[in-house]
């Protein structure tokens, strides 16, 4: 299958400077989903988000950034894309460490094999585009 055959989602992975089978302005995610962990006042916890998405050409970096312990880049943004390709909703992680990797094998006929992958930041940008407004996490 290839990367024009892969249909767009409604989220994209924006990375700088990471090359792969890229779409016009970001990588597709299958899915994702962020944790909060609340420890206390005096322990806060950076959000995780993990993410699920078709291997390419971008997997070998994102691979070496988790086995070497290293970020993928200074700002990470997930977005999430309404039908025109506009934003709507964007996180933006800021020195994000690959904390999980994991492949799964492509099943079936023209199935392509996906990756997840887990992302711990400092902290998170949630920014809406309706009301401009942005919080902090």
């Amino acid at each position: 299958m290839a990367a024009s055959d892969i249909p767009p989602t409604p989220f994209l992975l924006r990375v700088p400077g990471l090359k792969g089978d890229q779409a016009a302005n970001g990588f597709n995610v299958q899915s994702f989903d962020w944790s909060i962990e609340i420890t206390g006042p005096d322990k806060p916890v950076p959000p995780t988000g993990q993410l699920k998405r078709l291997v390419d050409g971008a997997s070998p970096t994102i691979s070496a950034a988790f086995a070497l312990r290293k970020t993928v880049a200074v700002d990470v943004t997930v977005a999430v894309v309404d039908s025109s390709g506009s934003d709507v909703l964007t996180y933006l992680l800021n020195d994000p460490r690959v904390t999980h990797h994991e492949l799964d094998a492509a099943v079936g006929g023209n199935a392509r094999a996906t990756e997840t992958v887990v992302l711990s930041p400092s902290h998170v940008t949630i920014t809406t585009a309706q009301t401009k407004r942005s919080i902090v996490i």
